[in-house]
């Protein structure tokens, strides 16, 4: 009985790492600045956006204000390619607080449309963010992405921004996209 559990988990561990690998994908880095702006129309809670993040609560369709925003993305560079975007997010509750919480920590939802420097659009990125504000008022976002579509379709990876997103030129943002390769 022993010999057949350990070959299971073997079978089971190496189909697990088969599927890990079954695509490859190219990495590239992805920087440049976001600023952003309290929405007080709060578009994420949209239904075009809402169904993109199942499992958050919009902490703006519970009445909060001031926890709903857009941005623009400027300055944005994707590998060697130039690119700017526009985005909606919000402040979402937390379903499970960590045993010690602090106020100065947050979650997030955030859609970005991203475009080329000729104004057409490759896709928007969808992530979840984890926030941690600063006293002087800036804060430390790392957003993992869900999602994506058009160009990003497949997108994995995440972002940092790290600043005050609410003064010009905005927080600096640094991270990396990966993409499934094409020919798998």
């Amino acid at each position: 009985m022993k010999r057949l559990s350990t070959s299971l988990l073997a079978l089971a561990l190496a189909g697990f790492a088969w599927s890990v690998n079954a695509y490859s994908y190219t990495c590239k880095p992805i920087s440049g600045f976001v600023q952003i702006a309290p929405d007080t129309g709060c578009m994420i809670a949209n239904p075009i956006y809402k169904k993109r993040f199942p499992s958050v609560t919009f902490l703006g369709a519970l009445g909060y204000p001031g926890t709903c925003f857009t941005g623009s993305l400027t300055n944005g560079l994707w590998g060697s390619r130039s690119i700017t975007g526009e985005s909606v997010s919000g402040l979402t509750l937390i379903a499970n607080p960590p045993p010690v919480y602090s106020s100065d920590f947050a979650t997030a939802a955030t859609v970005l449309k991203a475009k080329d420097i000729n104004n057409n659009t490759l896709g928007s990125l969808y992530f979840l963010d984890t926030i941690r504000f600063r006293a002087d008022g800036s804060a430390e976002e790392q957003l993992v992405i869900t999602e994506g579509t058009g160009a990003f379709r497949g997108a994995k990876g995440s972002l940092g921004i790290a600043g005050n997103e609410f003064v010009p030129p905005g927080a600096p943002v640094n991270g990396t996209l990966c993409l499934p390769d094409d020919d798998d």
